[in-house]
């Protein structure tokens, strides 16, 4: 387990270390001595765990003493990287603010100074390691397995290859994306085959650590697995990586990475561990309002390492002046506090990925945020009840937006009056999930917009509920993104956008409010993988129909108000994967639908607002493994 701990400061040191060999000369091979002992001792820790479990191995203490160690050099290597990086930070910071040729070289000569002692300083620790591995009279049981030429070794390396570098492999990685992306949400294994030294391991770890920074999934392991490894210890190392393992870590460890503030939490127990202070990396903060103001300002000043930050459900009122201090941060929670206004120091954060405004009072951002170039997640929408008028509210944005290129998440951004936003983003082409409010004239620039956002999987877009910007006009002839799953459609719409069945990986489909003349089914019947369908006071006509080898793989299909319905019909085995159905307010139908029997795998319905008459008859149809809901 501890060599899970070694890789992750591996991956996080190489980085930094190769940056140097651009810029200094001289310190390659310290990069690659730093690297390999590194590596060396990831290679003993594969079968320092299997020791550990033994109690007849005779070395069993030293083992243990020497994992804890490592896990306490793991903690110094990662802190000296981060001080570094802050120490940089804060010098660039001050650089701004002064002008002139003689400052930048002075900048120059102190950045080059630390990249020397950042190397020495980690040397210092790996030796000191190394000692003490021999002091305590341990060796590797394989040296010539274990070491950086077995084949272990050359897996590892694999790791450190950019993806700058894959050549050759671009159809493979599009394959395996969509195989991951595409899969639902039961558990799959994927298994990539190939002779040795084609790549495999570089194309799996590369699209690992994309799918990581997205946050395409729940929860992330990545585990290096030799021949000898037994299922035990390969759960144990999953556990691990996937950083729930708190058994083996002492409460000073824990406290280290992790500090939760509560009412109760003394002045005698911030005394304690304020030595420590500048090694904390995320801080979750709840009754925020026992807690006094310069005691709050005291304790995040002190987070110099600090980079997560959840005030979520806090009476928070004001972003405290202290945060602006905080250069290492990378995720800021402010979901649903009392915050109005984002303070202008905002800009100061240049390590910010990760801005929750969720569910806040904030309408409005400084100008500020468009300083955050690597800020890719902003989430800035109220709650939203879609379905109801005025159940939408976004954040208005400054011009400039378009700067930050890294944004992935983007929502929901209100773009009434300000079509110059919808302009910008179309530099932002690493989106994955976007959710926009505009006027009925800007639909023709969101469309030439979004086509150049290749890797797009979610998109709403909302109509104003006013009458005069309100309704949707999508009908530019565009090639929509290939890999959108989820889409989104909130307002009138003439015609239904002639781009819509052409996206073959689409999972969900949501018609509001679209008031469609003509029915949409025939133009949505071969989406391969659609599995919901929601259709809103989305269809203005008196039948509908679902016959077979349609929807083949639709599970939840959710037809509402829908005011001039009247038959509602369902063909031998149609829709054959459906497991619920929610039908609701059809005035105009007094009979059920005609075949619901058909519907082999239906497991749920759902009636609200039906007319009695319905209900009895669907009620005498229905097979008794149906559960049914009436409201």
């Amino acid at each position: 387990m501890a060599e899970i701990a070694v890789g992750v400061v591996t991956d996080k040191l190489i980085p930094l270390l190769a940056d140097e060999v651009s810029l200094l000369k001289g310190v390659h091979s310290k990069v690659e001595r730093v690297k390999g002992e590194l590596l060396l001792i990831q290679a003993f820790l594969k079968d320092a765990d299997a020791k550990a479990e033994n109690s007849s191995e005779p070395n069993l203490n030293a083992v243990k003493e020497w994992v804890k160690q490592l896990r306490e050099v793991a903690f110094r290597i990662e802190d000296v990287v981060d001080l570094y990086l802050l120490k940089v930070a804060e010098r660039r910071h001050h650089a701004h603010h002064r002008l002139g040729f003689v400052v930048k070289i002075c900048f120059c000569i102190k950045s080059i100074m630390p990249r020397h002692e950042i190397s020495s300083e980690i040397e210092g620790h790996i030796k000191r390691l190394t000692e003490a591995k021999e002091t305590l009279g341990l060796s590797p049981n394989t040296p010539t397995e274990s070491g950086p030429n077995g084949p272990h070794g050359l897996r590892m390396g694999a790791h450190f290859i950019d993806d700058d570098e894959l050549v050759g492999v671009d159809q493979t990685k599009e394959e395996l994306t969509y195989q991951l992306l595409s899969g639902g949400s039961k558990r799959r294994v994927i298994a990539v085959v190939g002779e040795g030294g084609l790549g495999k391991t570089t194309i799996v770890k590369n699209l690992y650590e994309k799918q990581k920074e997205r946050k395409s999934f729940e929860c992330y392991a990545w585990v290096t697995v030799s021949r000898s490894l037994k299922g035990e210890h390969l759960l144990k190392a999953i556990i691990a990586a996937m950083e729930i393992s708190g058994r083996d870590m002492s409460k000073e460890d824990l406290i280290k990475k992790r500090i939760s503030f509560h009412g109760n939490f003394v002045e005698h127990e911030v005394e304690r561990y304020r030595s420590n202070y500048g090694r904390i990396r995320s801080c979750f903060v709840c009754h925020i309002e026992e807690l006094k103001n310069p005691m709050v300002e005291m304790l995040l000043s002190s987070f110099k390492l600090l980079v997560a930050l959840d005030f979520e459900n806090s009476r928070l009122d004001h972003l405290p002046e202290s945060v602006g201090m905080l250069l290492n941060l990378k995720y800021l929670n402010l979901r649903n506090t009392k915050i109005k206004v984002i303070p202008k120091f905002i800009g100061k954060l240049q390590n910010l990925e990760t801005l929750d405004l969720q569910d806040t009072e904030v309408r409005e951002l400084p100008k500020e945020i468009n300083k955050l170039i690597k800020l890719r997640h902003l989430l800035v929408y109220a709650s939203m009840v879609y379905y109801q008028p005025g159940g939408v509210h976004g954040m208005l944005l400054n011009k400039g937006v378009g700067c930050l290129t890294a944004l992935q998440s983007l929502a929901m951004v209100d773009t009434i009056d300000q079509d110059y936003i919808i302009e910008e983003l179309k530099n932002l082409k690493s989106m994955r999930w976007l959710e926009v409010i505009i006027s009925k004239t800007s639909g023709s620039q969101l469309c030439n917009a979004i086509k150049n956002m290749t890797h797009l999987s979610s998109l709403l877009i909302s109509a104003a509920d006013n009458e005069e910007s309100g309704g949707l006009e999508l009908q530019s002839s565009i090639d929509p993104p290939p890999y959108l799953q989820r889409l989104y459609l909130r307002g009138r719409l003439e015609s239904l956008p002639e781009w819509i069945p052409k996206l073959k990986n689409l999972v969900k489909l949501s018609l509001i409010w679209s008031r469609l003349n003509e029915n949409p089914l025939p133009a949505l019947k071969n989406l391969p993988e659609l599995i919901d369908l929601f259709l809103f006071e989305s269809y203005e006509g008196v039948e509908l129909s679902f016959q077979e080898g349609e929807f083949p793989k639709l599970k939840c299909l959710g037809l509402l108000h829908l005011p001039r319905l009247r038959t509602l019909k369902f063909g031998e085995e149609a829709l054959p994967l459906l497991e619920t159905l929610w039908l609701e307010s059809f005035p105009q139908m007094v009979q059920g639908p005609v075949n619901i029997q058909n519907l082999e795998s239906l497991k749920e319905l759902h009636l609200n607002g039906m007319h009695p008459h319905v209900v009895k008859d669907i009620e005498t149809q229905l097979k008794e493994t149906i559960t049914l809901y009436v409201n």
